[in-house]
C-alpha cells in the first residue's frame, strides 16, 4: 500500500478534471498559508471546506482517514512535551496563574502551562489540517500524473514510471516461482538463514532473466524506430483550471484579511 492514496485507474473523482499541476500548486498554497495562521476556527473552516469538497468530488475518504490515523501518533509525539516547557530566559510575573495542571513525581514536579497547552493544540491542529489538505488533492492524482508534474525532472519521472510498471511484475513472478518451488517440496527449509538464501536465489535468477528480457525488448523497439528517449506528455492548463486556482487564492486571502486579522479592522 502506497502512503499517498493515488487515484486508481477508472476510479471516479471529479477533482481529477482539474489539471494535475494546478491541484498540486493549490495544495502548496493552502499549506503555506496555514503555516502562518493562528486562529483555531480558521483551521476548522479549512477542514470543513475540504471535507465538503471531498464529498462532492467523490474523493476516497476511507483511504485518506486511514493514513491520517497512521500519522496521528507522530503528530502527538511532536507536541506531547510542549505544554511542560517554557522559555526560562523570559521573566513572567504571572507564570503561576498560567499553571493548569501539576504532578508531583517525588524527585520533581511537572507543570502544564495553559498558554503552552494552547500552543501545542494549535501546532497539532495545523499539522492535521495541512496533512488532510495534501491527502485530498494528492488522492485525486494518479501515479502517472504525480510523476509527470513539472517539479520532477524528466529523467526522474521516466525512471519512476518504469519502476512502477516493473516492480509489481517482478514481485508477481517471484511469488509464482516460490509457489512452484513449494509444490515441488522445496518449502521444507525452516531455518531463517536458509530461507534468506533461497529468497536471494529467487530474486537473483529473476533479475538476470528480467535484464535479458528488457535487453531483447529494447532491441525490438529500436528496430521499430524507438529513439531511446522516453517522452512524457502533460495535459495543458485550461481556462477553468485558472478559475479554480483563482477561487482558492481568493478564499485564502479572505481568511487572511477578514478572519485571521479581523481584530485590526475593528
Amino acid at each position: 500500500m502506497s502512503f499517498i492514496p493515488f487515484r486508481l485507474i477508472g476510479e471516479k473523482n471529479y477533482l481529477a478534471k482539474i489539471n494535475s499541476e494546478v491541484r498540486f500548486i493549490t495544495s502548496l498554497i493552502i499549506a503555506v498559508s496555514l503555516a502562518f495562521m493562528t486562529k483555531h476556527y480558521v483551521f476548522y473552516i479549512i477542514l470543513g471546506f475540504h471535507l465538503f469538497l471531498a464529498l462532492v468530488t467523490w474523493s476516497n475518504l476511507k483511504r485518506i482517514f486511514k493514513r491520517l490515523i497512521l500519522v496521528l501518533p507522530v503528530f502527538i509525539f511532536f507536541i506531547i512535551f510542549i505544554p511542560f516547557f517554557r522559555n526560562t530566559d523570559e521573566f513572567d510575573p504571572f507564570i503561576w496563574f498560567k499553571i493548569k495542571y501539576q504532578w508531583n513525581l517525588g524527585f520533581t514536579t511537572l507543570y502544564v502551562y495553559s498558554d503552552r497547552l494552547e500552543y501545542a493544540y494549535l501546532v497539532f491542529l495545523r499539522m492535521v489540517t495541512i496533512f488532510f489538505v495534501f491527502m485530498i488533492y494528492l488522492s485525486s492524482l494518479s501515479f502517472t500524473e504525480f510523476v509527470t508534474l513539472r517539479i520532477l525532472p524528466k529523467s526522474i519521472a521516466s525512471s519512476l514510471v518504469i519502476m512502477v510498471r516493473y516492480i509489481p511484475e517482478f514481485l508477481l513472478r517471484n511469488k509464482k516461482l516460490a509457489e512452484a518451488q513449494k509444490l515441488r517440496g522445496l518449502d521444507i527449509v525452516k531455518s531463517t538463514r536458509s530461507r534468506i538464501q533461497l529468497a536471494g536465489y529467487i530474486i537473483g535468477s529473476r533479475l538476470v532473466k528480467t535484464f535479458e528480457k528488457s535487453g531483447k525488448l529494447y532491441e525490438s523497439m529500436r528496430l521499430r524506430g524507438f529513439s531511446g528517449k522516453i517522452t512524457i506528455t502533460r495535459k495543458p492548463v485550461k481556462f477553468y483550471d485558472f478559475i479554480f486556482l483563482g477561487l482558492i487564492i481568493l478564499f485564502m486571502l479572505y481568511l487572511f484579511m477578514y478572519v485571521e486579522f479581523s481584530q485590526y479592522y475593528v
